[in-house]
């Protein structure tokens, strides 16, 4: 399996390759390239709700978060996950 290395740089555009079916020209169609868009939010969300709901239930069945910094409190997370880099 390959080892991918995720680069995170603020305000940077990351590029992904993927290839349709027979190399059908799918995304010059500008509704196509909505659904694509929707999909990537819809799953961007979905990776949220992952932490969210494991939180939630760890800590309802007694885990313990970590003491946040008075920044972390104030935007409503909890020393469970690493921030947000």
């Amino acid at each position: 399996m390959p080892t991918y290395v995720r680069w995170r740089e603020s305000g940077a555009s990351y590029f992904f390759t993927v290839v349709t079916y027979r190399r059908r020209p799918l995304f010059r169609d500008a509704h196509a390239r909505a659904i694509l868009r929707k999909a990537l939010v819809d799953v961007r969300h979905r990776w949220a709700n992952i932490k969210r709901l494991f939180t939630q239930g760890y800590l309802r069945d007694g885990g313990r978060a970590l003491p946040v910094s008075g920044n972390r409190f104030k935007h409503n997370e909890c020393g469970v996950w690493k921030a947000k880099s």
